[in-house]
């Protein structure tokens, strides 16, 4: 399993074109085979910068949305914004479980 976060800054007059953008790419990337979650978050603190995260089964499961046609169109809309990457971080993950059994598990 792999958890993808990444942040970007889009400026105030981007906004609503990023978010139109993303909302599509979110769609595309929600039908795929082996995606587990798509969310566009945007920050509390900093109204620039949105937050991307996204879970998937497996490393191959996400190289094939990399080459998506949506994903690829996603890219060249966010250059065209001008909207900056800030960073993108990949996890490699095992299944969770929920915090209440976590916290039965791990209280004395």
């Amino acid at each position: 399993m792999l958890i993808v976060h990444g942040q970007s800054r889009v400026s105030a007059e981007h906004r609503a074109r990023y978010i139109e953008s993303a909302r599509k790419s979110a769609e595309g990337a929600r039908a795929e085979s082996g995606n587990i979650a798509y969310i566009y978050s945007s920050d509390i603190f900093d109204p620039e910068l949105i937050h991307t995260i996204e879970i998937w089964e497996s490393e191959q499961a996400f190289r094939e949305h990399v080459e998506a046609p949506h994903h690829i169109r996603r890219i060249g809309d966010i250059t065209e914004m001008g909207a900056r990457p800030h960073s993108v971080q990949i996890f490699e993950a095992s299944p969770g479980m929920d915090y209440q059994s976590w916290k039965a598990g791990t209280s004395g």
